[in-house]
C-alpha cells in the first residue's frame, strides 16, 4: 500500500505586506526547459545540458555514481529523482540559488553506507518531498541559506538513518521543521539540530 506522507509545513514569519500586480500578464510564460536522463541519454552526469530548469533522473539510473554534486546548472528549477536512482550513492549535494524543489523518489539513494550526507544549499527551496525509503544512507542533513518558505513531506521509511540536521545562515525554524517531519514519519530516534559555523563569515 502507499505509504502516508505527512507533510510539516513551516513558514517564517513576516512583516512585509504581499506583493500586489498592478497588470494581469498578457503573455503566456515560456515553456520550461527540461531534461530526461540516464546513461541511455546522457552516460555522464557532465553531459546533461546545463541550461536544464526541470531535471528528471530516470527510474534506476545511475547506479554506479557514488557522490552527486548539483552545483552547476545555473537555471534550475526543479529536480526529480525517480524511484531507485542512485541507488549506491553515499553522498548528495545540491548548490543551486534558483531551485525551488526538490523529488526524491521512493529507494532513491539507497547506498549501504550509513554515514552519508545531503546538502542543501538552496536560498529559494520551497518544497521537499522524501517518498517512501529514499536516501537510506544519510546520517546528516545539511541546511544552508534557506530564505524562502518551506515544506517538507516525508514518507514512512524515508531518512530512517539521519541523526542529525546542521544549519548555517538559515533560521533554525526550518531545522526544527525538517526534524518534525523526520519523527512524524515513524523515526524513532530523536534528530539532533546542531548550528554549523561559517568560518569565511566569522574570519
Amino acid at each position: 500500500s502507499e505509504p502516508t506522507v505527512i507533510p510539516t509545513i513551516f513558514i517564517p514569519p513576516t512583516t512585509e505586506a504581499p506583493a500586489v500586480p498592478t497588470t494581469e500578464p498578457t503573455t503566456q510564460a515560456p515553456a520550461m526547459v527540461t531534461e530526461y536522463a540516464d546513461e541511455t541519454v546522457y552516460p555522464t552526469l557532465d553531459m546533461i545540458p546545463r541550461n536544464a530548469q526541470l531535471l528528471v533522473f530516470r527510474s534506476d539510473s545511475y547506479s554506479n555514481i557514488i557522490e552527486l554534486d548539483l552545483s552547476d546548472f545555473p537555471n534550475l528549477v526543479s529536480v526529480v529523482f525517480e524511484s531507485s536512482s542512485f541507488k549506491n550513492a553515499q553522498s548528495v549535494s545540491i548548490t543551486s540559488p534558483t531551485l525551488t524543489s526538490v523529488t526524491f523518489g521512493p529507494d532513491t539513494f539507497y547506498g549501504e553506507a550509513l554515514d552519508g550526507a545531503l546538502t542543501l544549499y538552496t536560498p529559494n527551496l520551497q518544497s521537499v518531498t522524501f517518498e517512501s525509503n529514499a536516501l537510506h544512507f544519510v546520517r546528516s542533513i545539511h541546511l544552508r541559506a534557506l530564505s524562502a518558505p518551506a515544506q517538507f513531506a516525508v514518507y514512512n521509511g524515508a531518512l530512517t538513518n539521519v541523526k542529525t540536521i546542521y544549519y548555517m545562515n538559515t533560521y533554525v525554524g526550518y531545522a526544527n521543521a525538517l526534524a518534525a517531519a523526520i519523527s512524524s514519519s515513524g523515526h524513532a530516534e530523536l534528530v539532533n539540530i546542531v548550528e554549523e559555523i561559517d568560518a569565511a563569515a566569522s574570519a
